[in-house]
């Protein structure tokens, strides 16, 4: 039995265990870690050996951290677009790979992640230690909805599996059901068995669940006789969000792991990170001090996600202001870029910060309710979204390369560029927009004129998502708010007065004239 493996084969050893190991015992793991994943990589991926020989490194001169910290940066376009599946796995061979997971790819396709049975050994072990942590399982006669997608993606279909796991011991009072996308599915899930226990959890993706509470809320459903946790993924959510949901669900401000979330990605693996205590009662923090906020995360009108990782299980940096990572996993990233815009913050650096403002966040944990035990001393990380145009909707990624071919169309003549948004309303709803620049010179002559043409790039743009991007074909079927609305500008107005360039970028801030 593995270190790691017997720390988690107990709730006691593991609260132990975690609390006590100081901040610089997480930084020498996640040096350990990066060397010896890259040492694995160059050794036994023969796409990472022919990437490093081009780019004329020899693994034997990477001894420290130092050396590993100047490895070329590895992301899709670069490392994985560029080599066969097959050799971007470990040993060459998809043989002993016990699972293949799937995800969108930019301009069609998709991309599979061949998984390594070691790589998830441990899931349901984290995902049972969470649940009691979260949402006392051990205590509670718990409901689990699961309405994450099913199938090939990720997250879905490996959380049943381990939730099933875990109910299956017999140790818990504990019930698994996937409705997976189907909205009406889950709303009758709920109206049909959630009185019948003592909680539910419902888990998925944010705006995903906004609208089963929405439409159970029209429905006529009493959600605060219902004692409903939120276990939440795929993509970040404000706090306005997190308190719109409180004040619907009944949640206490106090009671901080009722609604909370973690971070994944189908490259890289689902158990890369997650909220604790301390990372939501900071967040919260931040959220209500814009100057605590800048320290933090820099100067930013959008707060990003803020979690804690173990090194031990992933390494993380920070390079040119977005987030890398290496792990073991079917085809063992290093230095992999996923392009998340975003950084990394130590444990003590953390509290340092804090105390400059004059929080003491143990403290305030402590009066919250949280035991010392709750505490540990991991460094956090924090995003902000993607950098690369990428727009997250209810889970599946839109991509600007999935947009661009329409404008090659007789219909889209006018077009001179485009920008994708995810806009939030007053009532925390997510919409996608797709803002439209017209060329120079073009004119619309009425607002019925306009109407027209905005139904026209609509129809347009929807049918080439629909065609190259099945994870949001998917969703669309199950969610129609996921609909693009469509924002007409003249040439460089609005949110294009940028001098009139043919790029196209997301908006990262929300705060989007429209």
């Amino acid at each position: 039995m593995s270190m790691q493996s017997l720390i988690m084969s107990n709730i006691k050893l593991t609260n132990l265990f975690m609390s006590r190991m100081p901040a610089r015992f997480w930084e020498k793991q996640g040096t350990k870690k990066a060397l010896s994943s890259f040492h694995i990589a160059a050794a036994r991926v023969p796409a990472y050996r022919d990437f490093l020989k081009q780019h004329k490194v020899n693994p034997k001169m990477i001894k420290t951290i130092g050396d590993f910290k100047k490895l070329p940066v590895i992301d899709k376009k670069n490392y994985i677009q560029e080599y066969d599946i097959k050799e971007l796995c470990l040993d060459g061979t998809l043989q002993g790979k016990y699972t293949i997971e799937r995800s969108s790819g930019h301009s069609g396709g998709s991309f599979f992640w061949p998984r390594i049975s070691d790589e998830d050994k441990m899931f349901p072990k984290y995902i049972e230690y969470a649940f009691r942590q979260f949402y006392e399982i051990d205590k509670k006669h718990t409901l689990v909805v699961i309405t994450l997608a099913q199938g090939t993606w990720t997250s879905g279909e490996k959380m049943a599996q381990a939730l099933r796991e875990i109910a299956a011991r017999d140790a818990y009072s504990l019930s698994v059901i996937t409705p997976g996308t189907d909205i009406d599915e889950a709303i009758e899930i709920v109206e049909s068995l959630s009185n019948r226990y003592e909680q539910t959890v419902i888990v998925g993706y944010p705006p995903f669940i906004k609208c089963i509470i929405d439409m159970g809320v029209e429905r006529g459903i009493n959600w605060k006789k219902l004692n409903v946790k939120l276990g939440l993924g795929g993509e970040r959510y404000s706090e306005e969000w997190r308190e719109y949901m409180a004040n619907i669900l009944g949640i206490k401000d106090r009671e901080l792991l009722g609604i909370s979330g973690g971070y994944g990605a189908a490259d890289i693996g689902m158990s890369i990170a997650r909220e604790y205590p301390i990372t939501v009662l900071v967040r919260k923090l931040a959220f209500e001090d814009s100057d605590l906020a800048e320290d933090l995360f820099g100067e930013d009108s959008v707060l990003p996600s803020l979690m804690q990782y173990n090194p031990a299980s992933v390494f993380i940096e920070e390079v040119n202001q977005e987030v890398v990572f290496t792990t073991r996993s079917g085809f063992y990233p290093v230095r992999y870029n996923i392009h998340d815009r975003g950084g990394v913050i130590s444990f003590e650096q953390i509290l340092k910060i804090l105390e400059t403002r004059n929080y003491n966040v143990i403290d305030l944990l402590e009066s919250y309710g949280y035991s010392r035990q709750q505490i540990w001393q991991l460094p956090f990380f924090y995003v902000f979204g993607r950098s690369d145009g990428t727009v997250s909707i209810s889970g599946p990624n839109v991509y600007p390369e999935n947009i661009e071919p329409a404008l090659y169309e007789k219909k889209a003549k006018r077009i001179n560029g485009f920008r994708l948004a995810k806009i939030v309303d007053e009532n925390q709803n997510e919409r996608l927009y797709i803002l439209v620049e017209h060329k120079r010179g073009v004119k619309i002559s009425s607002e019925t004129e306009k109407t027209k043409l905005e139904k026209e790039y609509h129809d347009l743009f929807l049918r080439k998502l629909l065609e190259v991007n099945k994870d949001f074909g998917h969703m669309y079927r199950h969610n129609s708010k996921i609909d693009p609305v469509i924002k007409i500008y003249a040439f460089g107005k609005g949110p294009f007065a940028y001098g009139g360039k043919i790029k196209c970028h997301y908006i990262h801030r929300q705060a989007v004239n429209l």
